[in-house]
């Protein structure tokens, strides 16, 4: 599988999308036109396969995130974010949409090390709150859970949101009450988060 990369408005905020676990680089094309029609797109593929389904890094076997893959991950895919947007000639600040996997890769980022964007959608984040980070640079985060949501308790999610916080981030969150899935309220509310911001 190889990233996918739509043309756009080089003028314009690029977006980041990264799927979710057993998804395609594609996937989350459909909600960035809908934030934007006119951005430029670049959908990163996840490089790994567990248990038949893709993934940016592999998990243990209670389900939770590998310690070292997740962040040689981060490291590496931070790096190929960077190097493709340069590579498209594109230079304003970009916009990160991130779904589950992906989400949680992009969050783990944001508390470990320098990242490649400024903002970032992250739709329905697993990752446990425990993460050491450090303040590394101001981002405007939005992040969504859903309240029956069986990947991350609502604890969890917000312990994530703090971890956030501590390193600098912004954070606007939205609830709702169903599960793993994105819904249109959801869209709206993240849309809307985005027309608020700057640069």
């Amino acid at each position: 599988m190889h990233d996918v990369f739509i043309p756009g408005d080089a003028t314009l905020s690029p977006f980041i999308l990264l799927h979710g676990h057993g998804g395609r680089p594609q996937d989350l094309i459909p909600i960035a036109q809908r934030f934007n029609p006119a951005a430029p797109v670049l959908g990163v593929a996840a490089p790994l396969v567990e248990d038949g389904r893709t993934t940016y890094f592999r998990h243990l076997p209670d389900g939770s995130p590998h310690p070292a893959s997740l962040q040689e991950a981060a490291t590496t895919l931070m790096a190929h974010i960077e190097a493709s947007l340069s590579a498209q000639g594109l230079t304003h600040a970009p916009t990160l949409l991130g779904f589950s996997n992906g989400a949680d890769l992009a969050a783990y980022a944001m508390v470990t090390q320098p990242v490649p964007f400024r903002r970032a959608i992250l739709f329905h984040p697993t990752i446990s709150g425990a993460i050491a980070g450090a303040e590394i640079e101001p981002l405007a985060v939005w992040a969504s859970y859903g309240r029956q949501d069986p990947h991350l308790s609502e604890t969890g999610f917000q312990a994530l949101m703090t971890a956030l916080r501590l390193s600098g981030a912004t954070v606007t969150t939205y609830a709702h009450d169903f599960g793993h899935g994105i819904n249109a309220a959801e869209l709206q509310a993240a849309q809307s988060w985005l027309r608020q911001q700057k640069g």
